[in-house]
């Protein structure tokens, strides 16, 4: 297996014009996952017989899985190696991609999703500690923005193309997604080389968890900021994935939306994440990061307060709720690649590993927070919108002590 062992072969992959794409392409693979199938849940559950709030938490189950498989991922990359876990992730991906097809009941796809947001999460997490491999901590928050918005691709078009695949069957896009899953590991295999060269036999489960707490307690400047940083992120994210959860409900059920128009406002939703990471790459360096995160943070609690207001208010119309999801997103597009820069930079040994609790703490608390707004589902908008205000609430609460100058 190619290594990554000296600086000038360090600097040729940085420069080679793949290797942005190819970074770019693997870390859409979660957010493809989750929502190409997104105008397929009213039509999965009618044909399933079930309500469609259990179609919803087929969605917790993949950001539970995905938390899982970032944890054990990008731990276990730093000792085998980021090749062998992310081609290890995407076989286990593929796999369950396939049985979902031949699954019988909701029960069965809800666990399948979790299998497969575990592959999925090996190789997402192997790609994040790549980019840290790959590049010096100057220049690591623009390539971060970069390859986001290499990634919005994904949900920009995955809901239309979800929309597309379901004229032959909504169990046709699980066979899109196993295509997916199957060119990436062949260009991943064939292409790319290791950038952390690991092997099987160096396994070792308390190294594992070693790492873990080496991660967790670093200290900067007598202060845990990477800690306090990485419980930010993971609030400030919910807030993104508690929408997710819930935009088929919101848009289809509530504000009377068919799939197409569906993928339409999914899109344009998406657009702002993608106008955020515009402006995070072209305005971030390690200086202005955590001043661009805590106005980007300050802002999100702003629009999220105004969304919960408009639903308490009976006033929640499509054209009132739409710019406000726009905002969040655009906001969260800039705290995301802030955030990381600011987290990464502590780490270079441990990258995987940094990895790993970051996107387990990011996946994991979006997890939750979304089966919480499943369980307190009333058939109205107002549970979704408060889980969504108490968790910018306590992102910003969280961020403000590790944004300040020391």
């Amino acid at each position: 297996m190619n290594t990554l062992p000296t600086s000038p072969a360090r600097q040729r992959i940085a420069e080679s014009p793949s290797t942005l794409p190819f970074l770019g392409a693997l870390a859409a693979m979660g957010a493809l996952t989750m929502d190409i199938y997104m105008p397929a849940i009213p039509t999965m559950a009618a044909e399933l017989g079930v309500a469609i709030v259990k179609v919803n938490n087929t969605i917790s189950s993949f950001l539970i899985g995905y938390a899982i498989g970032q944890f054990f991922g990008g731990l276990l990359s730093d000792q085998v190696g980021r090749k062998r876990i992310g081609l290890t992730g995407l076989g286990i991906y593929v796999a369950a991609c396939l049985l979902v097809v031949a699954a019988p009941n909701i029960e069965a796809i809800t666990w399948l999703r979790a299998i497969q947001a575990l592959g999925v999460g090996f190789s997402s997490v192997a790609c994040l500690a790549l980019v840290r491999d790959i590049y010096d901590p100057a220049v690591l928050g623009r390539r971060l923005a970069t390859v986001t918005v290499i990634m919005l691709a994904a949900p920009l078009l995955a809901p239309a193309a979800g929309t597309l695949l379901m004229s032959i069957g909504w169990r046709s896009i699980f066979v899109a997604k196993a295509i997916y899953g199957t060119v990436m590991g062949l260009w991943w295999a064939l292409a790319f080389p290791e950038t952390h060269a690991g092997r099987w036999r160096n396994l070792n489960l308390l190294t594992i968890f070693r790492q873990c707490v080496a991660v967790l307690s670093r200290q900067v400047d007598g202060r845990r900021l990477p800690s306090r940083l990485v419980m930010a992120l993971g609030f400030s994210a919910s807030v993104m994935m508690v929408y997710l959860t819930n935009s088929a409900f919101l848009y289809m059920q509530t504000l009377g939306l068919g799939p197409k128009s569906f993928a339409m406002v999914f899109a344009f939703g998406v657009t702002g994440f993608i106008g955020g990471a515009l402006i995070a790459r072209r305005f971030l360096t390690l200086q202005s990061a955590a001043r661009l995160m805590r106005h980007a943070l300050a802002c999100q609690l702003v629009v999220a307060t105004l969304l919960l207001v408009l639903v308490i208010g009976g006033r929640a119309m499509v054209w009132n709720v739409l710019p406000c999801i726009f905002l969040l997103l655009a906001m969260q597009g800039i705290i995301s690649p802030s955030g990381s820069a600011q987290y990464l930079q502590h780490f270079s040994k441990l990258a995987g590993s940094a990895a790993a609790v970051q996107m387990t703490a990011v996946y994991s608390a979006g997890g939750l927070f979304g089966w919480v707004s499943g369980l307190l589902y009333d058939g109205s908008l107002v549970p979704m919108t408060a889980v969504m205000l108490i968790c910018s609430v306590m992102a910003n609460a969280i961020a403000r002590p590790a944004l300040r100058q020391p």
